[in-house]
């Protein structure tokens, strides 16, 4: 609603960086599971080491800022899907795509 996002793009996040061994352990708290992630160290070609959300833009142009952290989310996300009831349009989606000209 607020003006200053109209036609502008803006990474949302934590804006903390987090390894992928801390999500993993996360998850599997979250599910109850007692795994310990396996970190091979072996990368390949063209493979991402660092990356995490700058939120510098939407925290300067709309003043937004997390409000939960990343285990909080992860906990809302978990129970929203477990609430929610997938429904598998498919071939509805294709159906209008091949109509259109599109498939």
């Amino acid at each position: 609603k607020n003006p200053a996002a109209d036609y502008q793009i803006f990474n949302v996040g934590s804006g903390k960086a987090l390894t992928i061994k801390s999500i993993a352990r996360t998850l599997a708290a979250l599910y109850n599971k007692d795994i310990e992630p396996k970190i091979t160290r072996q990368y390949r070609k063209g493979d991402v080491r660092h990356c995490f959300s700058d939120i510098s833009k939407i925290t300067s142009r709309l003043g937004w800022k997390p409000r939960v952290s990343f285990e909080e989310g992860m906990k809302e996300l978990i129970q929203w899907a477990r609430d929610s009831r997938a429904i598998d349009e498919v071939d509805k989606a294709y159906a209008e795509m091949k109509e259109k000209g599109l498939v």
